[in-house]
């Protein structure tokens, strides 16, 4: 498990309805440095920094669901953390 911690900051540097910069994707990024990301209401996709393959696609907690439709339809959001669950990935 990871916990990754969606700031302020996340908030209002990320972007609606842009999957690999929108907030959850950047607290995400900064978590896991040797990935980048790309997220959907539904999952996580992961990929590899040095390859840029594809490593894995992760259910999302239903509070990251709930946040990013809020954010993409400009209602109010806050900070959060939320846990990943990585077991059984090499990550």
């Amino acid at each position: 498990m990871i916990e990754v911690d969606v700031t302020q900051e996340d908030i209002n540097n990320g972007e609606q309805g842009k999957y690999r910069i929108c907030p959850i994707a950047l607290a995400v990024n900064r978590k896991l440095t040797n990935h980048y990301c790309g997220v959907t209401p539904y999952d996580i996709f992961l990929y590899k920094k040095d390859t840029n393959g594809f490593v894995t696609c992760l259910d999302v907690p239903n509070k990251v669901t709930d946040f990013m439709l809020d954010f993409d339809t400009e209602k109010e959001v806050k900070p959060f953390k939320f846990n990943l669950d990585t077991r059984g990935y090499d990550l």
